[in-house]
């Protein structure tokens, strides 16, 4: 079992030198209101359903061994279909998520079999998530080498931000201090961790009543150390209308670049 150290930090205390098996959470329960036309899974993009690119990216690494994807109750069946549709080549099945982001990730995690090593969390929003992307996960968790503090919990995809970043003032609506941006990231999905940790900080999120924006947070406020890997900018989160159009741009290049 993962232990709390007195010194704060989580610490995962088994050898790190076997791949292990992985299993993805597909967070798809969010209803899309801020896109305005439905769940997101089944918006598609060059022809395909943003759920069968996500099953697809996820479904390169030959260690994943089983996917679980999150729905809203009512969308359970329609989600089936897309599911069933996109064709993956592990067993998948869709399940009804939580009433937040961070309640799917816990009932998605607590859907996996028994046999899983590793938990993959990502957005069904995020459709594209380069191939190679789980597999550079779980290589850098395998060779980073133990640490005096602790070792890793988990890892994920970040990238630097770009834009001056600042405070709102008093009143809401001006500009006030800025943040210093070096030690600043944008976490990406999907989020790598192992089972055990991620398990762990979920239940401890849960009794707490503590609510984070991610899967990384969670992590964080239980002490464990989730390490930043290089994000890729393609990989955008599709939110609004204008997302979508972008998605589709980039998918057009990176298609006629692969010809």
């Amino acid at each position: 079992m993962s232990e709390r150290m007195p010194n704060g930090h989580l610490h995962y205390p088994y050898p790190t030198d076997a791949p292990g098996r992985i299993g993805v959470v597909i967070l798809a329960a969010g209803r899309g209101e801020r896109f305005g036309c439905g769940p997101k899974s089944a918006i598609e993009l060059a022809g395909k359903s943003l759920l069968a690119h996500v099953v697809a990216s996820m479904s390169a690494s030959e260690h994943v061994a089983e996917i679980v994807v999150t729905a809203p109750e009512q969308f359970v069946a329609e989600t089936t279909e897309l599911l069933q549709a996109a064709r993956p080549r592990v067993p998948a099945r869709v399940i009804v998520g939580g009433p937040t982001r961070q309640g799917s990730s816990r009932a998605g995690i607590a859907a996996l079999s028994e046999g899983v090593d590793w938990v993959a969390i990502t957005d069904v929003a995020r459709p594209l998530v380069p191939h190679s992307t789980l597999d550079s996960l779980l290589s850098t968790m395998l060779d980073d080498s133990p640490s005096t503090e602790t070792q890793p919990c988990g890892a994920a995809p970040a990238v630097s931000i770009v834009d001056s970043v600042h405070l709102m003032g008093p009143d809401g609506r001006g500009l006030a201090v800025p943040v210093e941006r070096d030690r600043l990231r944008a976490a990406q999905t999907p989020q790598f961790f192992r089972r055990e940790c991620i398990a762990y900080a979920h239940e401890a999120a849960f009794h707490h009543s503590v609510e984070c924006t991610d899967d990384v947070g969670v992590m964080a406020r239980v002490g464990g150390r989730v390490l930043a890997v290089p994000g890729d900018c393609a990989n955008i989160k599709i939110t609004f209308t204008r997302d979508l159009h972008l998605a589709e741009a980039l998918q057009a290049r990176q298609q006629a670049a692969a010809r």
